[in-house]
Parts: C-alpha cells; structure tokens; sequence
C-alpha cells in the first residue's frame, strides 16, 4: 500500500499523460482504485490470482502462470485524452494475458500498446505474424538483451527470428541504451517516424523496480475530453506519523464478516476519512490540452 501511495504521488508531480507499465504484479483482487490515479483511465492486464490458475488447470485449459508470475502490465491515459480499449487480438502477438492495447482517438488514431515478454526459457515467450495495424506506438519489456537494434539481428536465434519480423511490419526500435544496469530490455516501436519526438531515461525509480523508467514525448493529433479540475490528495506532504498514531488508536473493526465485498467498501471508507484528516487536498486545473499535442490540433 504505502508503495502504491509513493508511486502515484510520484505520478502525479510530474504529470504523466500516459503511463505504460510492466511488472505489475497485480492480481484481480486488487482494485484500480488502490492505485491511486483517480484522474487516469486504467486497462490492466493482471497476474491471475491461484484461484485462478486452479480453474485453469482443472478445467484442462492451458495455463499462462510461468509469465503471468513475472508480469502484469498496466496502461493508464488521462482522462482529459479521449481513448478506448481495444481488443489484443488485434495485434499479431501469441500470448495475450501479458499485453493490452489502448486507442487514442484522433484525426489518425494511435494504437498503444504495452506487452511483456517473459525470459528466455519460458515456453510463454511471444511469437509474431506477419501483420500490424497502422500507426503503431508498441513498447514494453521485451527481454531480448542480445539484438543489435541498428541492424535488427541477433546471436540468439529466437531473438533474430522476432526482430526480423519487427523491421519487416516497419517498427522502428527507438531506444539506444541500456535501461537495467547491465542490458537493453525495454524497447519502444513505431511504425510512423512523425509520431516520436525523443526518448530518454527519466530519473530514477529504484525504489520501485530494478528497470529505469523512460519517457517518450510525442507528437499527435489526439481528440480531448473536456476540461478537468480535479482535487488529488499531496501524499509528499502527508504527516505519516500522525497518519499511523491515527491508524493505531482507531483500527479498523468491521461488522460484517460474511460478505467480502461489504468489508471492502467499509475499509474504503475508514481509510479514507483518515488519509483526509492527514493529507492535504490540493486542486489541479487540468490543461485542455496534452502537452504532447501537435499544433495542428
């Protein structure tokens, strides 16, 4: 929890229009709201939970655990950009319980989407067919350390098989250095060189993962949702001491023990008069316009 409360704050100071995360590790029993991010809409592709496997298996279907144990991925878009989910079969990917794709509504729409990709050894690594729908920003965690990116091939020969696909559907691979300490894992693709501006490595969140986060500044013609003033709470500024003493002489003591999710939302709202008597409320006008928006628009 107190992970989740940084990561937003984090978020919110610099003001995201699109998130693209991997390695969630989120399961369906944590809900979006846990996150944090009331001004973003969120598609989430989560780690099934071991209930969920057992169904799997005991209904003979095959199970995707070996990749959804390391993975999980996230995107969040601000609600101020118009965008919809849009079905993974529509991009030419194998597994698909590790990637989502958003549409971000414009003159042209841009499809987003986030894949990760398990390592080498897993039998639910990705494969790629021959096909790409137009206008393409892809990216994620490919776990493909051995490709060359300036030629788009590789030692390893499951990694040149997809990285010639890649540069035969036209997706230029963006990212020139390393983003561990020691490999180039996360890489970003796009079939249209007008869309990318730059990408680079973006301070540091190690407290968060063991991969450096990157920002990709872009240039589209994106249709807006109408302005916002929202309220968010400035967890930077929250008295935590006060916060936990508070916690501490007022625990959380539910009366119903028979209904899951009434002792949910009874949580929601314990919690949520004491993070309000301890965290300042700020207001943000939001801008009408994404700053990565075209002045075409």
């Amino acid at each position: 929890m107190n992970k989740r409360i940084k990561f937003a704050d984090y978020v919110y100071r610099l003001d995201f229009d699109v998130l693209l995360l991997t390695e969630t590790w989120l399961t369906n029993d944590i809900k979006s709201a846990e996150l944090f991010l009331p001004d973003y809409d969120i598609i989430r592709g989560d780690r099934p939970t071991e209930s969920d496997e057992l169904n799997q298996i005991q209904s003979d279907k095959p199970t995707e655990s070996d990749a959804s144990r390391h993975g999980g991925v996230l995107i969040a878009v601000k609600k101020t950009i118009k965008t919809e989910e849009v079905s993974v079969a529509e991009l030419p990917l194998s597994v698909q319980s590790s990637l989502r794709v958003t549409k971000l509504i414009g003159l042209e729409p841009l499809y987003i989407a986030v894949l990760y990709n398990p390592p080498a050894g897993s039998k639910y690594r990705i494969s790629i067919e021959e096909t790409c729908p137009k206008r393409l920003l892809f990216t994620g965690d490919f776990n493909m350390p051995h490709t060359n990116w300036s030629t788009y091939d590789s030692v390893n020969e499951y990694e040149n098989q997809i990285a010639s696909l890649l540069f035969d559907l036209n997706l230029k691979q963006y990212i020139d250095f390393n983003t561990t300490k020691k490999s180039c894992l996360d890489l970003v693709f796009c079939n249209e060189d007008s869309i990318i501006n730059d990408t680079k490595l973006y301070g540091n969140l190690s407290r968060f993962s063991d991969h450096f986060p990157i920002t990709i500044n872009m240039s589209i013609n994106s249709k807006v949702a109408e302005k916002l003033s929202t309220r968010y709470f400035s967890y930077c500024n929250c008295d935590f001491d006060a916060l936990n003493e508070d916690i501490i002489a007022n625990p959380f003591e539910p009366y119903c023990y028979s209904n899951v999710d009434v002792n949910t939302n009874l949580w929601y709202e314990w919690i949520l008069k004491l993070i309000e008597k301890h965290v300042p409320i700020r207001t943000k006008n939001r801008q009408l316009l994404p700053l990565w928006t075209s002045a075409k628009t």
